[in-house]
């Protein structure tokens, strides 16, 4: 079984209008929607354009702006491997989040921090998100989140060789989510599937299988 994606916007022609006499507020809006794409497409092209929405946040009356850009940002510079700058962020649009986020908006933002605390080994507060994470998700069940929240459990207790085989649940309960879907997934849901397939494909090289190590990667491809 394979997952069904969907690319909602025409980038070629976002490209070109926003480089049209477009409105603060115009503006703002192809951006982000450009960047949600670049983001996990072409990290060096979502970066040039975080960099123009830098520049707008202050002028632009559109609520949540400055949410957005430090979400993005935070995002963007994880995949850069900017860690200590995404961190900054994040911790930036949290706060920002918590004040007039709903639920559902709070519980992906500390699921998508969660992925930069992983990364740079603070599991302390990595498993603190995930808490906070499932609290929400708990009183508000939302099955697309529900699955990046297991497969960054997965990734959790993928730092640690002695709890290894803790992630395989978490793996296949993600897994199972999203090709379970009926409605095409987006290209962030697509993200976390392919982090999904490369944890099965870690777990496999731990095991000294490098047979189903190379399918979960290729399926990762």
């Amino acid at each position: 079984m394979s997952a069904k994606f969907i690319q909602p916007y025409d980038l070629e022609k976002l490209e070109y209008t926003i480089r049209t006499d477009l409105s603060t507020q115009q503006k703002v809006i192809h951006l982000q929607q450009l960047i949600a794409t670049y983001a996990f497409i072409d990290v060096a092209r979502a970066e040039q354009l975080l960099n123009e929405l830098e520049d707008l946040v202050e002028a632009s009356t559109l609520p949540d702006t400055e949410l957005a850009y430090n979400w993005w940002r935070g995002i963007v510079d994880n995949h850069l491997y900017k860690h200590e700058s995404s961190v900054e962020h994040f911790e930036k649009a949290i706060d920002l989040a918590v004040a007039r986020a709903s639920a559902l908006e709070l519980a992906e933002l500390y699921i998508d921090f969660i992925g930069v605390c992983v990364n740079t080994k603070d599991l302390h507060k990595a498993w603190a998100y995930l808490e906070k994470a499932d609290k929400l998700l708990e009183a508000f069940p939302h099955p697309l989140l529900f699955a990046r929240l297991q497969q960054r459990y997965a990734y959790y207790y993928l730092q640690d060789s002695l709890f290894y085989f803790n992630a395989v649940e978490f793996l296949v309960d993600a897994k199972n989510i999203f090709l379970s879907q009926e409605k095409a997934l987006d290209l962030k849901n697509i993200y976390y599937l392919i982090m999904t397939y490369g944890g099965f494909g870690e777990l496999a090289d731990f095991n000294g299988n490098p047979e189903d190590a190379i399918e979960a990667h290729y399926a990762a491809i």
